[in-house]
């Protein structure tokens, strides 16, 4: 179970460093098709890649037009619910391109392992107070 542990913080650290690179198109293959979205406000069904790609694109190019720079990931949290399957819980910090803390925020994904490669298949944003930990 802790080298399972180590393979998910492990695809977070290349999902985030892919993020960074803002390639909407490099990001898909992070995410299973189909994958769901939720915040307070929707709940987003992304059938496809392309879907996918799309939603990314508009969120890097939204975080652009804010100064973004990177994100910093805080109190990673990992529930092992089967060989094939997770939950990642994490705060992320995000930071403008002179080191402002532009916002927070917590996400909760849930993950599955296919053909040896894990993907996310639903993504919780919330907020940074409302933090998912594991016992």
């Amino acid at each position: 179970m802790a080298n399972q542990e180590e393979a998910i913080k492990q695809f977070y650290t290349n999902y985030l460093d892919t993020f960074h690179a803002g390639e909407a198109k490099a990001i898909v293959s992070f995410y299973h098709a189909p994958c769901l979205f939720i915040t307070d406000q929707s709940v987003t069904l992304l059938s496809n890649e392309a879907e996918i790609e799309k939603l990314f694109a508009q969120v890097i190019e939204g975080l652009k037009g804010r100064n973004y720079s990177h994100s910093e990931v805080r109190d990673v949290q990992i529930k092992e619910l089967s060989g094939e399957m997770a939950l990642f819980s994490g705060l992320a910090v995000r930071y403008t391109k002179t080191g402002e803390e532009l916002e927070r925020l917590s996400a909760t994904y849930t993950m599955r392992e296919s053909n040896s490669a894990w993907q996310f298949v639903t993504v919780v944003a919330h907020s940074p107070e409302t933090l998912v930990r594991f016992a």
